[in-house]
């Protein structure tokens, strides 16, 4: 194992190197490719837990106009349409996520990774909270979340109505809180596209995240990158979030202090910035944690923004990664009855 890491870590200093001489200027995140965006349908039926326990993204999306008041350099970002959306849902099969905007599309069009809400709420929230009817920002229904009005078709049983009336307690409890069941994501680029999520996979067991942990903590520039990266990430949070969130979040309410936390005293993947090195939260570890999330970040943010994200993309592309999408990946993204599946 020692091997392998050291591996890799000669692989990743090189790279660091090559970075440090040109200043930390390698680029942004690839450039979207709208010529090869294709019209997708309507989405196949979600994972459930997209279905049960409606929640909302805060805000629900960001338009263009947003997008250019981003504090980090936004030109690989762009609204998510209802075909993202669908395309979201297929793609994250492990948890719900409530992304706002859409960055790197591969070849196949589908985007990689997406910038994700600062906060999500129950559906019933929304409406029960004062400002939001007249608010542009507030937000809607989240991506792969029917109506809460039409159930579930699946056959009653006992032990279902027993979950049921379980989680509509929950739910009750949750929307008489302060907050109003509101929950705070630390999440900032949500890494999506399942090849890359499979090949960062392969570092993480390899080792990698030491291994970059190790060429950081040699390389004084890249370890300041990114302690940039996650303090900047509060930035990006407080841009994002809803006046009126904001507002609440900020008057020190009780029910509130865990959503203040998340949203402005950590960085990405929950680091806090509080303490010091070697104590990430409640976990022992270094400030790398997650190449996921630092491969995410820069595709959202950019090199820029992240580039230790940028040395795990190249990384990828020096083991023959193609990481803007291989012939055949575009079957996991794509919709069941994708043109494409017939013409194959």
């Amino acid at each position: 194992m020692r091997r392998v890491a050291s591996g890799i870590a000669g692989s990743i200093a090189r790279r660091a190197r090559d970075l440090v001489s040109s200043d930390l200027r390698v680029g942004t995140s690839p450039g979207l490719a709208t010529d090869a965006r294709h019209s997708r349908s309507s989405p196949d039926v979600p994972p459930k837990h997209h279905r049960n326990h409606p929640r909302v993204a805060v805000p629900s999306k960001l338009t263009v106009e947003q997008l250019r008041s981003a504090p980090f350099e936004s030109n690989a970002l762009e609204p998510c349409g209802d075909d993202d959306a669908a395309t979201m849902s297929r793609q994250i099969r492990k948890r719900r996520a409530y992304p706002v905007a859409c960055a790197a599309r591969c070849r196949h069009g589908f985007a990689r990774a997406y910038l994700h809400a600062p906060l999500h709420v129950p559906a019933a929230t929304v409406s029960g909270l004062d400002g939001f009817p007249g608010d542009e920002s507030a937000p809607g229904p989240s991506p792969g979340t029917p109506n809460p009005d039409e159930p579930e078709p699946l056959k009653a049983t006992s032990s279902r109505r027993g979950r049921s009336r379980g989680s509509r307690s929950k739910a009750k409890a949750a929307l008489a809180s302060p907050s109003g069941g509101a929950q705070a994501e630390h999440a900032l680029g949500w890494l999506a596209c399942p090849l890359l999520d499979r090949e960062v996979d392969k570092l993480e067991r390899r080792g990698g995240i030491d291994a970059m942990a190790s060429v950081i903590s040699l390389t004084p520039s890249l370890s300041a990158a990114l302690e940039r990266a996650h303090r900047s990430a509060v930035s990006v949070r407080q841009w994002m979030l809803p006046s009126q969130w904001t507002e609440r979040v900020e008057r020190n309410e009780p029910g509130f202090e865990q959503i203040r936390h998340v949203l402005f005293r950590t960085g990405l993947v929950g680091v806090s910035l509080d303490k010091g090195e070697g104590f990430v939260g409640g976990w022992r570890g270094n400030r790398v944690k997650c190449l996921h999330a630092q491969l995410g970040d820069a595709l959202v943010r950019g090199e820029n923004a992240n580039p230790v994200g940028g040395l795990v993309l190249r990384r990828l592309v020096e083991l023959g990664v193609e990481t803007r999408g291989s012939a055949e990946c575009w079957r996991e993204c794509a919709a069941s009855d994708d043109p494409r599946r017939d013409a194959s």
